[in-house]
């Protein structure tokens, strides 16, 4: 880590050290809820600077250096971050990329990873490009779906992402998912029990 960064991150965990000391008793009604709100924004930036920072190694292949595979797999085994969450983080940096407003959004602190990724998860390339055929024109989605992230909840928010998806894959046969492997097979063992295994 270069040295600029190194004191930035010094200076964020000496800022957090402070927090960590300070006695919530202590505080008046209004201050708690400040507190609270500042500690908000403050995650949301936190998570949107990690998220790209996530991004940033994914393209360089970074994770190489300690003989993984790919950048998920390093977040699992040098984070300890969930299988979920690691995919959900490396998914979010990539397609953050393709939109400019939600990635401001989110980098403000003004959204949270939830609201990031119940954007970023429905903009699939297959969307993407068939908005572009149909004449949906992908920044102004992006912007309207950024205003709305920034003013309604995450289950407020995928509303409007659904009915986006409705007017470009109203079958959605163009989901990540759509493309995924899928079997299923039942099998009798000697013991009398049935086995079953999917995927």
């Amino acid at each position: 880590m270069a040295r600029r960064e190194e004191g930035a991150v010094s200076e964020l965990l000496s800022a957090l050290d402070e927090l960590v000391e300070i006695d919530l008793d202590d505080l008046s009604p209004d201050g708690i809820l400040d507190l609270v709100a500042g500690l908000v924004t403050a995650t949301n930036r936190m998570t949107a600077v990690l998220t790209s920072a996530v991004r940033a190694a994914d393209r360089r292949e970074a994770y190489r250096r300690d003989g993984a595979v790919t950048m998920k797999a390093w977040l699992r085994g040098s984070c300890h971050m969930a299988p979920a969450e690691a995919t959900a983080t490396v998914s979010t940096g990539r397609r953050l990329e393709q939109l400019p407003a939600t990635a401001a959004a989110f980098a403000d602190g003004a959204i949270s990873a939830t609201h990031a990724r119940v954007i970023t998860r429905a903009m699939t390339p297959g969307r993407i490009a068939k908005a572009a055929v149909i004449g949906i024109d992908l920044a102004e989605s992006d912007q309207i779906l950024a205003d709305l992230a920034r003013a309604t909840a995450p289950h407020e928010t995928a509303r409007g992402v659904v009915r986006w998806v409705a007017g470009v894959d109203p079958d959605g046969a163009l989901d990540d998912a759509a493309e995924t492997r899928r079997r299923f097979t039942m099998a009798p063992g000697l013991d009398g029990r049935v086995h079953l295994r999917g995927e």
